[in-house]
């Protein structure tokens, strides 16, 4: 494994670890508030940039080994749904609450 990929498996692993964070501290409503941003994202994206072919929908699920390429799209998707998700907890909580102190933030 060369040392660019393993670095960014550590930078995967540490998005995955804060998202997971998240996860924790959200309630059920909230995690079903950020399937919905981002499915509204998705949609988005499809309206502005057309259609993602199904083969790169097929890369993502049938991968076996992650390389370079594979590892930046898990990372950067795990940093949108961490960042929807801070969003809705920041929401939920009011600005008054809302210091990094009271929160895990970038």
């Amino acid at each position: 494994m060369n040392n660019t990929l393993k670095e960014d498996l550590i930078k995967l692993k540490h998005s995955e670890n804060e998202f997971l964070h998240l996860v924790e501290s959200s309630s059920r409503d909230d995690l079903a508030k950020c399937s919905k941003f981002l499915a509204m994202y998705l949609a988005l994206y499809r309206q502005k940039f057309g259609e993602i072919p199904d083969t790169d929908y097929g890369k993502l699920i049938n991968a076996f080994e992650l390389d370079s390429e594979l590892v930046e799209i898990l990372d950067d998707g795990m940093h949108e749904a961490a960042e929807m998700l801070k969003l809705i907890l920041l929401q939920k909580c009011g600005p008054e609450n809302a210091r990094p102190s009271n929160m895990l933030l970038n």
